[in-house]
Formats: structure tokens, C-alpha cells, sequence
């Protein structure tokens, strides 16, 4: 279990269940704005056997309504959702997804753990980048091999659209698998970090 208000600007009580947690991550056809839609959704949680990844990739523009139709049973309102930068830009996109394809009106959970915000708080000192693949490198050491830029994405979603072409788009989904990946350990960062006073940074400039 983690804590709330490791992940809240106020002194908010109650811990949430790890295993009751969503980990969100998607990859979209643009930056935002009419027209972008999330073409693959991959979401993370705890379950008997391990932490588990699930990827919904969207196969065609008609296709959008059952893909959303299958996810929403991956939220409920007894779930949290953990992302990063989600607050702008992913929950607000699949939130308007749902409602435009008359799949549901909202996403239902219990609350929202934005990790940017919480990485600000601990890293923003050390890190003048709190990109997600900079946290990842420079807290966790994990330096991704064969990673695709960010910009590529959806020129790779559309080759794949218009050609069947699969071999970028592996790359894509383990871009996802991995951000989902890293959301999971640095959930559990920022909770140690929390519970102990920031003991467990390694860095001086970190939490201050």
C-alpha cells in the first residue's frame, strides 16, 4: 500500500492498496486538440501472478467505440489511476473519447495520482528535465535501448495504417510497456521517499 498524500500537495489520509492501482500510459495520433486520438492505451496493476501490462491498440479509425468499450472494464470506482502528465493530457483525451464514441460520460476511480507533480516535488532541483525518460536514467539508472522519440509515433501508427507495416510499431509498444514499467517503480519511489523523510534519495539536491 502507498500512501495518498505521498502523491498530493496536501496532508491528504488514507493509504491506497498497490493492487488497487491503475498505471495509464497512452500513444496518440497528435499533441492534443480535436482530431488526436489515443491509439494504443496500455494500462499496469498488480495482480496474483505479478505486475501485469495490457496494451489496447486501436486497429482502424472505426474500430475506436469496441477498443474503449473493452478498456472502461479496466477502470472502476473503487480503483485508482496512476500517469504522468495524465492531468493534461491523457485522462482528459480518453475521457473525451468515451463521451464522443457514447461509450460512458467519465472514467470512473477513485482518485488520480499524477506522477509528474510528485517527481517535480522530489527531483526538479537535480533534474532540470522531469521527462519521464530522464527520471527513468538519472534516478533509476535505466538507460532504453532502441527507445523511438516521442515525435515519431504517430507518423508510425499512420505507416501502419496505410501499409500493415509492424516493425516500428513493435517499437512503439514497448516504448508503452516501458513507461508503464518505469510509472510502477517510481509509484514506489516517491512512497518511500514519503514514509521516510526522504531517507531513501540518493541524491542531496533531491526533496529540497
Amino acid at each position: 500500500a502507498v500512501p495518498i498524500a505521498a502523491f498530493t500537495s496536501e496532508e491528504t489520509p488514507g493509504i491506497a492498496p498497490i493492487s488497487d492501482i491503475v498505471f495509464v500510459d497512452t500513444e496518440t495520433t497528435g499533441l492534443g486538440g480535436t482530431g488526436t486520438v489515443p491509439f494504443l492505451i496500455g494500462v499496469g496493476s498488480v495482480t496474483p501472478s505479478g505486475f501485469e501490462i495490457r496494451q489496447y491498440l486501436l486497429p482502424d479509425y472505426s474500430d475506436e467505440a469496441a477498443l474503449l468499450g473493452d478498456l472502461r472494464f479496466e477502470f472502476s470506482p473503487e480503483t485508482s489511476l496512476a500517469s504522468y502528465n495524465g492531468a493534461a493530457f491523457d485522462l482528459p483525451l480518453i475521457r473525451d473519447r468515451l463521451v464522443l464514441n457514447r461509450v460512458a460520460r467519465d472514467i470512473p476511480c477513485a482518485r488520480h495520482f499524477d506522477l509528474l507533480h510528485s517527481a517535480r516535488r522530489l527531483f526538479k532541483r537535480r533534474l532540470k528535465d522531469c521527462s519521464l525518460v530522464n527520471v527513468e536514467r538519472e534516478v533509476f539508472g535505466h538507460v532504453r535501448g532502441n527507445d523511438i522519440p516521442g515525435y515519431l509515433i504517430p507518423s508510425v501508427y499512420f505507416e501502419w495504417l496505410n501499409e500493415q507495416a509492424t516493425d516500428n510499431l513493435q517499437l512503439v509498444l514497448a516504448h508503452n510497456r516501458q513507461d508503464i514499467l518505469t510509472l510502477f517503480y517510481l509509484c514506489h519511489e516517491i512512497a518511500a521517499a514519503f514514509a521516510t523523510d526522504g531517507k531513501t534519495l540518493g541524491e542531496i539536491d533531491d526533496l529540497h
